[in-house]
């Protein structure tokens, strides 16, 4: 099917961000036959990513990973009703037009819904002046139902992440009759 990049935003070792896109968007995008490649922004190199210094290999690995992608899943915790500073860094290091033509989701981890709209809008403009095609898909979870996406406290969070992975993965699906010959 697609080549889907999941990116996890979070500069922390233990993250409800990173445990959401292992336990549960990484499988069910593979269960809908992708293939998931995964980036955690906290194992590139500090320097090199504030410097913005794309000739770096570990920059130069990344924005690959990125231009080999059909699909990018972009996760980040919310600090400070803003998206991470580690996913801003990344971003300002990758090319102008590194998401050109690609379908992207955006998956917020926060405690307030409320600072969900105003994070997805600024994550927003930045995903679109980079290429993205159309309006990326969004979805927001607070961070217990990141943590513990079973508990029964948070079927509709989780019921709103699957809905949004469906949609989000419904891009590259052959429509009935029109598959390869």
């Amino acid at each position: 099917m697609a080549v889907i990049l999941t990116i996890s935003g979070s500069p922390a070792e233990s993250s409800a961000t990173a445990r959401l896109l292992s336990s549960h968007a990484v499988p069910r995008l593979v269960t809908q036959g992708h293939d998931v490649v995964h980036l955690a922004l906290r194992d590139l190199p500090p320097a090199p990513l504030l410097a913005q210094d794309a000739d770096h290999p570990r920059l130069r690995q990344a924005a690959g990973l990125l231009a080999g992608a059909d699909g990018v899943v972009v996760a980040t915790p919310v600090y400070k009703a803003a998206y991470s500073g580690l996913l801003k860094a990344f971003l300002d290091a990758m090319p102008r037009s590194g998401l050109a033509g690609k379908h992207v989701l955006q998956l917020v981890v926060g405690h307030d819904p409320a600072q969900g709209h105003p994070t997805h809008q600024a994550l927003e403009t930045v995903l679109l002046s980079m290429g993205a095609r159309g309006r990326p898909d969004r979805c927001f979870l607070t961070g217990s139902a990141a943590r513990e996406p079973s508990g029964p406290r948070h079927t509709d969070a989780i019921r709103r992440l699957d809905h949004a992975l469906d949609r989000f993965g419904a891009h590259w699906r052959v429509p009935a009759g029109r598959g390869a010959a």
